[in-house]
């Protein structure tokens, strides 16, 4: 039994360039997770793949000024805007 495969250089997002970083929780009850999320804004574009197996994975582009959200073991998601982001999250603290 396999899970979601995502490409190795969004394993973990803050190893990518990024200009802020916050912390945050799903607003829906059953989307929450017990470690929270961790958002980035990107201060690079970034291309990552995304699947169930390795032949049907599909490309995602997130581009500068874009936000990736992430919770451990999971792929990030692309939020455009602070707006989206806020409408979805409640982000709780600024870290540099």
């Amino acid at each position: 039994m396999t899970g979601l495969l995502y490409s190795k250089n969004v394993d973990n997002i803050l190893n990518l360039k990024h200009s802020k970083r916050y912390d945050a929780q799903h607003k829906n009850l059953s989307d929450r997770s017990y470690l929270g999320y961790t958002v980035i804004k990107l201060d690079e574009d970034v291309t990552f793949y995304i699947g169930w197996r390795e032949d049907g994975m599909k490309e995602y582009k997130a581009f500068k000024g874009d936000y990736l959200v992430q919770t451990i073991m999971q792929p990030p998601e692309i939020i455009k805007t602070w707006y989206e982001l806020r409408s979805k999250y409640k982000v709780f603290r600024k870290e540099s």
